[in-house]
């Protein structure tokens, strides 16, 4: 199945919106088949939380992009699959189950922003 590039970019924008709170942003580096690669910029780079945000809110809002089969981090910290794995089964859907918890919050605010 076709990535469609330009749903990719919407959902990069809506998660980068909601990065800029905390003086963090990501940026699209290129698709190619079912692979997205993506950029952590600003705060994002050195935040000790980062894979936290990939894990919980990046990675499952891009996933959920029809024909979107993989998420690359360029430039950035690495995180075991297993790793990565546990972080997501915190919580439904990948998210973190305390609603006071910004990443799941974020994830909110990315479909809110989506059906506007």
């Amino acid at each position: 199945m076709q990535v469609n590039e330009v749903d990719v970019r919407r959902r990069v924008e809506s998660i980068a919106r909601i990065l800029a709170s905390h003086l963090g942003t990501i940026e699209l580096v290129g698709v190619s088949g079912g692979t997205v690669k993506i950029r952590f910029l600003g705060m994002c780079t050195s935040c000790g939380l980062k894979e936290h945000t990939l894990a919980a809110t990046v990675r499952p809002a891009l996933m959920a992009i029809p024909g979107v089969d993989r998420v690359e981090v360029i430039g950035g910290g690495r995180v075991s699959a297993e790793a990565e794995r546990r972080l997501a089964a915190l919580g439904d859907d990948g998210l973190f189950r305390t609603d006071s918890d910004t990443l799941s919050w974020a994830w909110r605010e990315v479909r809110e922003q989506e059906r506007q």
